[in-house]
């Protein structure tokens, strides 16, 4: 059992090999994106990064079922009521057992964020209810994008969803401030509330809590911080999920790491990190982002702890 975890550490592995050998209530918020359950591979062409989304029984360990079955008689239910709609039930199993995990490593002020799409959304928040408590839902956060290519037969898919639980009622979070536009000629009688002016068309704005809707660009072709990885996730999105629920010197982990993005917001944000991923490649691909990113410097690379289990 992993008592202490190192900071700035890079596990090549099946995330649960991992998980299950950290300390109970050790670490202070989890991000995940995992797979979207699209039932193909992910690959780039000019990277030999990406991922596998396809899922089968042969992706399940049968003592997996049978602890749910023992220590989770509800999640148990939900997953033989899956037997007979379409969702892939070989996914829902590959996410809980996980989560249940998940649930037992975060501490009791912690936070999880779990990033999914309308697809699936909806079964994963009913499987975590059942694992962290309907009471322990925060938010659902939609992130909003534009991105090239849109259906003629549909509303244009520009959004996924991010799942926001807590452990216990003890959780930490800090209240970000943003900008709330109002018009140009825009005034109000209440004194309580200031008035900026940023000078240009948008006109005058307050300072509020940040909304449950976030929209945040896409990671741009031509960004500095793009290594071709291709779910690639922009470091605003990640800071900003770091910066609400962490405070500097937490434990950050991301089970799914993939382009390596929480790793290097929670550098630049003076967190600790923890980082899991199967491919090989996780490691060029941080090593990678840290050498495109000047407020990071190169000689964090030669601190960075690498296990490979394969």
């Amino acid at each position: 059992m992993m008592k202490t975890i190192k900071n700035r550490t890079v596990f090549c592995s099946d995330n649960f090999d991992i998980i299950k050998n950290i300390a109970d209530d050790s670490i202070d918020l989890i991000y995940l994106d995992p797979p979207f359950n699209k039932n193909k591979n992910f690959k780039t062409k000019n990277y030999d990064y990406g991922f596998v989304d396809k899922w089968s029984s042969e992706d399940i360990d049968i003592s997996h079922i049978e602890y749910i079955k023992k220590n989770h008689p509800m999640l148990y239910n939900l997953l033989d009521i899956l037997n007979v709609i379409t969702v892939n039930k070989y996914y829902i199993m590959y996410l809980s057992i996980r989560l249940i995990e998940m649930e037992r490593i975060l501490k009791d002020s912690g936070s999880i964020y779990i990033h999914t799409e309308p697809s699936v959304n909806h079964y994963i928040k009913i499987v975590m209810d059942i694992i962290f408590g309907e009471k322990n839902f925060i938010n659902e956060i939609v992130w909003c994008y534009k991105s090239g290519g849109a259906s003629k037969k549909r509303f244009a898919k520009k959004h996924d969803n991010i799942l926001l639980y807590s452990k216990s009622d003890n959780y930490y979070f800090n209240a970000i401030k943003e900008k709330s536009y109002h018009g140009i000629n825009y005034n109000t009688g209440n004194k309580n509330v200031i008035l900026y002016d940023d000078n240009d068309s948008l006109g005058k704005y307050s300072l509020v809590n940040t909304k449950d809707w976030w929209d945040i660009p896409m990671m741009a072709t031509s960004s500095k911080n793009r290594i071709g990885y291709p779910t690639q996730k922009p470091i605003e999105l990640l800071k900003k999920i770091i910066m609400s629920s962490s405070k500097e010197n937490d434990i950050v982990l991301d089970p799914f790491a993939g382009s390596g993005t929480t790793a290097i917001a929670s550098e630049l944000l003076s967190r600790k990190w923890l980082v899991i991923d199967k491919s090989d490649k996780t490691l060029d691909i941080i090593k990678s982002m840290i050498e495109k990113e000047p407020l990071i410097s190169n000689d964090i690379i030669e601190k960075i702890t690498y296990l490979n289990s394969h």
